[in-house]
């Protein structure tokens, strides 16, 4: 997801691990399709997933209020905001080899602790003491493989950071094994796993 978000042009914000708060809409939101979609029906087949998914964001989108945007529906806000979605065009295909675009920012908010250590996916990177319990955004700008920490809007620290261009040759085959395991677990009907 993340190298295709960087394919468009679109810079990732990643919250903090255990802060939900900090997206609370989008955590709504995934209430909403958990409580109202996804747990009250039993898919057949991907086809049958896809075609009642385009009926539920049809109906959120244009029935469904939340108090966030003052009793309005997504598309009422879309309409008063003056609001133009940038969507994939219908006939994108994803490219079967999608790499790390030479242009791109990924963007993390980190709180650090009393060890001084950020912590990017697992990679820890030494910390400044003023940093001790701060919040800070770290910025990864994969033209420059750099990693920029920044406390408000000062640059604080600078690390060599390449993020890896992991092959994608065994997508479908990845993505049935998720399938599988997603079965296992009882989230999807028995014939998802034939995508």
């Amino acid at each position: 997801m993340l190298k295709l978000c960087l394919s468009i042009n679109v810079q990732s914000i990643f919250i903090p691990p255990s802060e939900p708060w900090r997206n609370r809409v989008i955590e709504h939101f995934n209430d909403t399709f958990d409580q109202k979609f996804f747990r009250i029906e039993r898919f057949e087949n991907y086809r049958h997933l896809k075609t009642s998914l385009k009926h539920f964001l049809n109906f959120h989108n244009n029935d469904h209020v939340y108090s966030a945007n003052e009793g309005k529906t997504p598309q009422q806000v879309l309409k008063l905001e003056s609001i133009k979605p940038n969507k994939l065009s219908p006939d994108y295909q994803l490219p079967k080899q999608l790499n790390i675009p030479d242009e791109g920012y990924i963007h993390l908010i980190r709180f650090i602790r009393s060890d001084l250590k950020l912590n990017i996916w697992g990679e820890l990177f030494p910390m400044p003491k003023k940093l001790m319990y701060q919040y800070v955004r770290a910025t990864i700008f994969t033209e420059f493989h750099l990693l920029n920490v920044f406390l408000e809007n000062q640059l604080i620290a600078q690390f060599e950071y390449k993020l890896p261009n992991l092959n994608q040759e065994n997508l479908e085959e990845i993505l049935l094994e998720i399938s599988k395991h997603l079965n296992k677990l009882g989230f999807y009907g028995k014939k998802l796993s034939k995508l």
